[in-house]
């Protein structure tokens, strides 16, 4: 626990190995380490298909040197490194398909488990296994075309064979990538009556506790083979709490799952059931939080997730559309980690939920109905507030508004609170400071490809749109990306969000190849002609486009009005009884997202002064400041009696300098020149 605790947990599906590599690469690069990585999709055959077989890698993602490469990057960074294994699910296109490992229901037909809904590759097993899949066929169909199958019916093994395929697979496995933890799905989420094999000539027959048993030695020999933690997937994982070292901390039973942001943060089972026994991470999977089962999530959303792992003592969870996208990256590891750190092994003392302002315990706030503000007391003396009432939480001079939280203790202070009429994030310890004004105008732009701008749109006699798109191109792809375009037009809500649907799409190529796209480019499109339906309804349609791999679906960044899922508002279309008006670009205020700081306003925090984002740590007797993004020269001014100003700054980048600090009153001034890194000793001298 002590190893694991407090370390931000990378849960990454998507991109080539390349491409993972890459983005583990910049993460270190911004000081972002000592996480946990966990490659989920990578096996021979695709995800979930032919287990147990998961060697070799999948060529098709890079094989097994690109996966390596991965793995040695993490591990570089000082990350444990996981790779996605299944030894439960047991599928009849296995090319070691044993009839006599399938757990057996009392009629003696075959316990079924998770259905392979995908195609599945053509290389489906040994031509010599035709009659066991003739007696294991179900769920199985050919696909319209006969080009594959879909439906690949698993089942599941029996308890004393999952060790089997365990041993098959797993040390292999650590012998070709070096991993230095294991994540097992399935074991820990699934409740144990649903793997009891009938089998009345193996031991346990009909008991629970085979199952249990298998799974205890399964976690142990998987720690042992890999030296390292193992995790896992959550739902039922309270069952085994401390057999494993931590799960995505999914709620299911009690409180349902895609309860979003009206989660009840009832605390109290978590706290003092589960996490005295493992470090778990974040609140679930994306797509199993979200009330839209969406892996997207808005900033109201990113800040109620965050907001409940701090309350239920969860370690910082990064997903599909955050782990590799720098500033939100950047921003949950430095905010919560800290935090996550000081809390990961410490034992809760209290809890306390805010009723009409008193702070009363768990079995009155439960009889009120009211389990939406809570503190958390830890016996090394942090307390954490975290607040998801929509009313303003007062606590230790600090204004916690809904989906807000604070902790504080002997050598740390940590929120997201008020700082003035704006949010804003912060956590000092004795070695780290982290500051983010939430300027709005940041996000995104560091990895941003482009600017999209509608470069005229107008409407035809037959009722359709002919738009014009401008790329303000601001860097080159990156390796192993590749992208197409899209055009949404959107039914508007009152402000744009990822679930406004789409009446209208069209995907295109990009107007020129991806070597002409150069950085400091404009580049025009041809006029887009996007029929209208006869039957659209009057109102108001926003146009949004944007990028994306066609490989691995994920859409790309860019800069401009994002509305929360990389969706591009490049223009309005007001439709009234089969007449189209457009307003352009200039006439587009941005949506209003009350979590930002729209006007990049300088906000002050304790010690500093700041319109952006910053990370600040001790490093080998110095102070080691890395802003983000790198490309905007923002405001940063430290309080003197806090940072001692220094004679000289070195500046870490391609033309290594040292800059003249200025003072400013009770502040001094690091003068940003877009450099890696500001570094500077912790006790300057008595000259300087």
């Amino acid at each position: 626990m002590a190893d694991v605790s407090g370390r931000p947990v990378l849960d990454i599906w998507n991109g080539s190995f390349a491409a993972v590599t890459t983005s583990l690469k910049q993460l270190h690069d911004y000081g972002l380490g000592n996480c946990v990585a966990i490659i989920h999709n990578w096996q021979h055959l695709g995800y979930d298909n032919a287990l147990p077989e998961h060697l070799p890698a999948n060529p098709q993602l890079g094989g097994d040197e690109e996966l390596k490469s991965a793995l040695a990057e993490g591990k570089s960074a000082g990350c444990f490194m996981a790779l996605h294994e299944n030894y439960v699910d047991y599928y009849p296109n296995y090319r070691g398909f044993n009839p006599l490992a399938v757990a057996v229901n009392r009629d003696g037909t075959p316990v079924k488990a998770w259905l392979h809904s995908a195609p599945a590759p053509k290389e489906i097993g040994d031509p010599g296994n035709a009659s066991i899949f003739a007696e294991y066929h179900q769920g199985w169909a050919p696909l319209a075309d006969k080009s594959g199958w879909i439906g690949i019916q698993s089942f599941t093994a029996k308890p004393s064979w999952m060790m089997l395929n365990a041993q098959s697979q797993s040390p292999a496995i650590h012998a070709a990538f070096g991993t230095n933890a294991d994540y097992l799905d399935v074991h820990s989420a699934a409740p144990i009556s649903s793997h009891q094999d009938m089998d009345a000539s193996m031991p346990n027959a009909a008991k629970l506790q085979g199952w249990f048993d298998g799974n205890r030695a399964l976690w142990r020999y998987e720690r042992d083979v890999h030296h390292g933690p193992v995790f896992g997937e959550g739902l039922y994982h309270w069952y085994s709490s401390g057999l494993l070292d931590g799960v995505e901390a999914q709620l299911g039973v009690g409180v349902p799952q895609n309860q979003d942001v009206n989660t009840p943060l009832l605390v109290d089972f978590d706290l003092l059931k589960i996490h005295p026994l493992q470090v778990n991470h974040g609140m679930g999977y994306y797509g199993r939080w979200t009330a839209d089962k969406s892996s997207k999530m808005t900033w109201t959303q990113m800040d109620a997730y965050r907001t409940q792992e701090v309350a239920f003592g969860h370690a910082p969870f990064l997903s599909t559309g955050t782990w590799d996208n720098l500033p939100l990256a950047f921003l949950e590891t430095n905010l919560a980690h800290p935090v996550a750190q000081q809390y990961g092994t410490a034992k809760v003392r209290s809890i306390q939920y805010n009723v009409g302002n008193q702070w009363v315990t768990s079995s009155d706030a439960v009889v009120d109905g009211h389990t939406d503000s809570v503190m958390i007391s830890y016996d090394n003396e942090i307390t954490i507030v975290a607040n998801s009432s929509d009313r303003l939480l007062r606590w230790e001079g600090l204004e916690i508004p809904q989906f807000g939280w604070a902790a504080k203790g002997p050598h740390l202070l940590a929120f997201t609170a008020k700082c003035g009429p704006s949010l804003c994030d912060y956590a000092r310890t004795e070695d780290s400071l982290f500051v983010n004004a939430r300027n709005a105008s940041d996000f995104d732009a560091e990895d941003a490809l482009a600017q999209p701008l509608l470069a005229s749109a107008s409407t035809t006699e037959v009722s359709s749109l002919l738009l014009k798109i401008r790329w303000k191109v601001a860097r080159e792809f990156p390796a192993g990306v590749y992208a197409k375009v899209f055009v949404h037009i959107v039914k508007d809500s009152q402000i744009p969000s990822p679930s406004d649907p789409i009446i209208l799409q069209a995907d295109h190529a990009l107007p020129v190849t991806q070597d002409q796209w150069n950085a400091g480019k404009s580049i025009e499109e041809k006029p887009l002609n996007i029929p209208l339906p006869k039957n659209l309804p009057p109102g108001q349609y926003s146009i949004r486009v944007g990028l994306y791999d066609p490989v691995t679906g994920k859409r790309l960044p860019l800069d401009g009005i994002d509305d929360g899922s990389h969706r591009y508002l490049i223009g309005i279309l007001h439709y009234q009884a089969g007449e189209a008006r457009l307003t352009l670009t200039p006439a587009i205020s941005a949506p209003v997202n009350p979590r930002l700081n729209p006007a990049g306003t300088i906000l002050s925090f304790p010690s500093v002064k700041t319109d952006g984002m910053f990370s600040l740590h001790k490093e080998n007797q110095n102070w080691v400041l890395r802003p983000v993004p790198r490309t905007r020269n923002f405001t940063i001014l430290l309080r003197s009696k806090d940072y001692p100003m220094p004679a000289t700054i070195l500046i870490n980048g391609p033309n290594p300098q040292t800059l003249t600090p200025k003072q400013e009153g009770e502040y001094w001034s690091v003068p940003l020149v877009g450099a890696i890194s500001y570094i500077w000793p912790t006790r300057p001298s008595r000259t300087q």
